[in-house]
């Protein structure tokens, strides 16, 4: 807590107590009701069992000094308090700030959640790292949680999503959105634990498994993005017509995906995002990526620092934004949009209802500013008006900016990031357990020599790839000895003494044999034969004798 100028007892209402027990463990200060129950001390740190007693002492707290305050927030992870005096700026804000991660999704974040796992880089123990991670209102990544575990399997994720429900409190399953790359055992979990949520899949691994099925070739990839891209359900079948039409067997295979899982014509509107990639696994698992190769515990103490270093960053760039604008990404995502507009005309129905006509015959759309929606279904997948919305917007002489998701606003961001991961003592002041150590993981023996790698190997066709050239196609190597296919002349195990012959020698064999031919000189060049009826009978005319 820090105190403001004119007032030695009033405090900024950024900075914030803890409720949370959790701390007891982190040498932070701790409340003694019985000792400080009237004469409490207010400071940055200070650890209360209880909301309750928070409370309490806050009230004791100004009694004494005769400010009046009142409960400005009051709910199950905080309670925020001011003084009735509006020229007086004390403030104080208690909340669960270990929880800083489930916080802030809370807060503010759209349900959708990537789920993802990554092999942890110190092959000694062989484990991985899975993650939950969702995007705030900036569309950067919010990481919500993550566990070391031994593998990849039905019981581990079911155990892991089994967790992640009880933390979030996932009731009204249908609101959530899960975005996964299949992998094993978590289609299970996710029936067994969380059976009526929706699921996306990342339609970069839906390529790779699209070309590992035999569909390559730039044709029909961009048929397969075009698909996934569309909007609404009508261009969707269009684009699968046009894919029947490239290839029967492409669209067959394809046809037996859901479509609800990978083509945004399909995508339920209540996250409020239309994203078709795993992306924010993927920034995640590139954001912690020195830390892969570290120990167990160092790799958990790096990512808290590289958690309590962002959290704590966002927020202080979110102080110097306009609280009343939406967030940077968001804006230059508008203005993109907006130079598109120029190419429509309006035909307006009432206050709220537009018909927005495209230079193209039958490029026809309805607006409705009312219920926020448009026929092209964008405005509802994202929660950001598109070209649509936007003439309809500007012909109403309305502002933009008012037809944006609260999702986006600033002082939804802020929210986010209020809360905060404290500090922590090193090991040495860590509390001892009475319980008996754990094991020591298995050791696995690394065979392989050489720099450990840590980018991800890239797809062939991808950008950066390695192997972006093509290969040389392999010719069956032949022999300089004997002529013959399939090994080289260090290997030959035909002598060259076998098969050769001299112009001084009269008698020579039939099925295998060398041409000597001398020169003027004393040098001798020897010409190798290949054995066969056909190279002997060539022989056979260069010669002035019969055999």
């Amino acid at each position: 807590m820090q105190n403001e100028e004119g007032d030695s007892d009033c405090v900024d209402f950024d900075d914030t107590k803890s409720l949370n027990s959790a701390f007891e463990d982190c040498n932070f200060p701790k409340h003694n009701p019985k000792i400080g129950a009237f004469n409490p001390e207010l400071e940055l740190g200070v650890v209360f069992d209880s909301k309750k007693e928070f409370k309490e002492a806050v009230v004791a707290n100004p009694a004494k000094i005769g400010k009046s305050i009142r409960w400005s927030k009051d709910d199950r992870e905080r309670a925020r308090a001011k003084c009735r005096t509006n020229a007086c700026k004390w403030r104080i804000l208690g909340s669960l700030m270990q929880r800083a991660c489930k916080a802030g999704f809370k807060a503010g974040c759209r349900k959708i959640i990537g789920v993802d796992g990554c092999w942890l880089k110190n092959t000694m123990y062989g484990a991985q790292l899975l993650s939950v991670v969702t995007l705030d209102g900036n569309n950067n990544i919010f990481p919500i949680a993550y566990a070391i575990v031994e593998k990849e399997n039905k019981e581990i994720w079911q155990w892991f999503l089994t967790n992640l429900m009880n933390d979030l409190e996932i009731e009204e399953q249908y609101l959530w959105t899960f975005m996964s790359d299949k992998q094993k055992g978590l289609i299970e979990a996710f029936d067994l634990v969380l059976p009526g949520v929706s699921h996306r899949f990342c339609v970069r691994h839906l390529h790779s498994n699209f070309k590992r099925a035999g569909y390559s070739g730039m044709t029909l990839k961009n048929a397969l993005w075009k698909a996934t891209s569309t909007t609404t359900i009508d261009r969707f079948d269009a684009c699968m017509t046009d894919l029947f039409e490239l290839d029967k067997n492409t669209y067959a295979w394809l046809s037996a995906k859901v479509p609800s899982e990978w083509s945004r014509s399909h995508f339920s509107p209540l996250p409020k995002c239309d994203i078709l990639l795993n992306n924010q696994c993927e920034v995640f698992n590139k954001f912690m990526l020195d830390a892969r190769d570290k120990s167990i515990v160092k790799l958990l103490e790096i990512i808290r620092h590289l958690l309590m270093i962002r959290i704590n960053s966002n927020r202080e760039k979110a102080e110097k934004w306009n609280l009343n604008d939406i967030c940077p990404t968001i804006k230059k995502k508008l203005a993109k949009t907006m130079k598109k507009t120029v190419n429509y005309i309006l035909k307006r129905s009432n206050m709220w209802n537009y018909e927005v006509i495209g230079l193209v015959e039958g490029d026809n759309w309805v607006v409705d500013l009312y219920n926020r929606t448009c026929s092209c279904r964008q405005w509802e997948l994202s929660g950001v008006p598109c070209k649509h919305v936007i003439s309809s917007i500007w012909l109403k002489n309305d502002e933009v900016i008012n037809y944006v998701d609260d999702y986006y606003k600033v002082d939804t961001y802020q929210k986010i990031y209020e809360a905060s991961i404290l500090p922590m003592n090193g090991p040495d002041l860590w509390p001892k357990s009475l319980n008996p150590p754990p094991f020591p993981p298995s050791y696995l023996n690394n065979k392989k020599k050489g720099k450990k790698q840590k980018l991800r190997r890239k797809e062939d066709d991808k950008p950066g790839a390695s192997r972006m050239k093509l290969k040389r196609k392999q010719k069956s190597v032949d022999c300089r000895k004997c002529g013959k296919p399939g090994h080289n002349s260090r290997t030959c195990s035909f002598s060259s003494d076998d098969i050769e012959i001299h112009s001084s020698d009269y008698l020579c064999s039939l099925d295998s044999f060398m041409v000597e031919e001398a020169s003027s000189c004393k040098n001798v060049e020897k010409l190798l034969v290949r054995r066969g009826i056909s190279q002997v009978n060539q022989q056979r005319q260069s010669f002035p004798f019969s055999l």
